[in-house]
């Protein structure tokens, strides 16, 4: 039985998976892949590189990216639509959520199971390295767990439909290899009820959506060593002695402004320093390279400069432009998510018109409050004219985060009802 085959687009991915998730874990994971990311220089012995290595800075551009765009989708909780007495952790959505949007930003794609823990639903996440093989009817999940003295324990757990039931099958390898033996096999139940489906939910085809900026974080990390290796060989001044006559004789010579230098009669005392503008040329292709990381959204997150005056449209577009790749990871987001909590009420009994409702809405309004006082008075204005409803009102504020979140549409309308405000 062969279950630790991958699938063919897992092999494609898999390269630029590691690449992104050792970019992301920083400079430890970086220099630990040695040579995958630092190659070795021409003629560099092992101690050479090892200092080599040892000298490079490596600064994670990826990761502040990936950190900060997902903390623009944070600004606002997601809404989940889900009927009354779902039998569902609410907390444990909210953080899966969390973990789920920065996964998609990072690797382009992360798995869903819907579990039963204690009588009540969960949603598992699997990061897509992990999810080795699917087809229909199968899915493949590579998991380390421990045993009952810690130890770990790589496994494959097998998830299929088997005679109309979902079924989780567990094995670790076996002492032979490409052999398996099973652990266990177990039928997931909920109030009496098995399931004809798969509980898992994962988009299989996305590729990282950064991997352009770590593709251009990786080679300025390339250029930051050799701008490391070069200062380290020539910026401290070397004496040098000419005209000895016997250069292999070892002789003592102390330096400083309170020694005096004796030197023969042909003898000429001088220090190589560095002079030139190859350091500049590396400097130049650092700079080039942060430049093409700023350009691909690496520093927007850090916001903009308050001195700087620009217009607000100007604003939006420049942002819009460095979202787009999040407008897509948070798209994805609620996809997979929503199919994982329509699998609880389809497998709770619900009927297909309350399933088809079951929904999560991620917040896509990444952008800070943009009214100016002139344009609220507008707003204002045009509503207590009676241009604009209540609900349209409502709308305007809540978008520009003028309402919080804590006030719903119903409850904001009830409010101006009947305070009134509007004449």
């Amino acid at each position: 039985m062969t279950l630790d085959k991958e699938h063919p687009r897992y092999t494609e991915l898999k390269p630029l998976w590691s690449q992104c998730r050792d970019n992301f874990n920083g400079q430890t994971a970086v220099k630990n892949a040695g040579e995958k990311y630092l190659p070795r220089l021409s003629g560099q012995s092992i101690q050479d590189y090892s200092r080599y290595l040892d000298r490079a800075t490596f600064v994670n551009a990826l990761k502040h990216t990936v950190l900060g765009l997902s903390g623009l989708v944070f600004r606002r909780q997601p809404i989940i639509n889900v009927p009354d007495g779902f039998p569902l952790d609410m907390e444990n959505v909210i953080s899966v959520y969390k973990e789920f949007v920065r996964e998609v930003i990072l690797i382009g794609q992360c798995g869903l199971l819907t579990n039963i823990e204690d009588g009540i639903f969960k949603l598992v996440p699997y990061n897509a390295e992990s999810v080795i093989s699917w087809k229909s009817g199968q899915i493949v999940i590579s998991e380390t767990i421990y045993d009952d003295d810690f130890e770990k324990v790589d496994t494959i757990l097998v998830l299929s439909v088997q005679k109309g039931r979902y079924i989780a099958t567990r094995y670790k390898k076996g002492d032979i290899g490409g052999t398996f033996e099973e652990l266990e096999a177990f039928m997931p139940i909920y109030n009496g009820r098995t399931y004809d489906e798969i509980p898992f939910s994962m988009d299989h085809e996305s590729t990282p959506p950064l991997i352009d900026l770590s593709d251009i974080n990786i080679a300025h990390y390339k250029n930051y060593a050799d701008y490391e290796q070069a200062i380290h060989f020539t910026a401290l001044p070397t004496p040098y002695i000419t005209g000895m006559d016997d250069p292999s004789e070892h002789r003592d010579i102390p330096l400083g402004g309170d020694n005096v230098i004796q030197l023969g009669h042909d003898e000429q005392f001088g220090i190589l320093e560095y002079h030139g503008g190859g350091l500049k040329s590396i400097e130049t292709a650092i700079q080039q390279k942060e430049s093409m990381m700023v350009s691909l959204g690496a520093t927007m997150l850090a916001g903009y400069n308050q001195s700087t005056t620009i217009s607000g449209e100007a604003l939006k577009t420049r942002q819009v432009q460095a979202t787009s790749p999040l407008i897509n990871a948070v798209e994805e987001s609620e996809r997979v998510i929503s199919d994982a909590l329509k699998h609880i009420g389809r497998w709770s009994g619900y009927s297909a018109d309350v399933v088809d409702d079951i929904s999560i809405t991620i917040n896509k309004n990444f952008y800070e409050h943009s009214l100016s006082d002139a344009h609220l008075k507008e707003l204002v204005a045009s509503w207590q004219g009676g241009a604009l409803s209540n609900e349209v009102l409502f709308y305007n504020l809540k978008r520009n985060d003028l309402i919080p979140n804590t006030i719903d549409k119903d409850s904001y309308i009830d409010f101006l009802l009947n305070s009134n405000i509007g004449g």
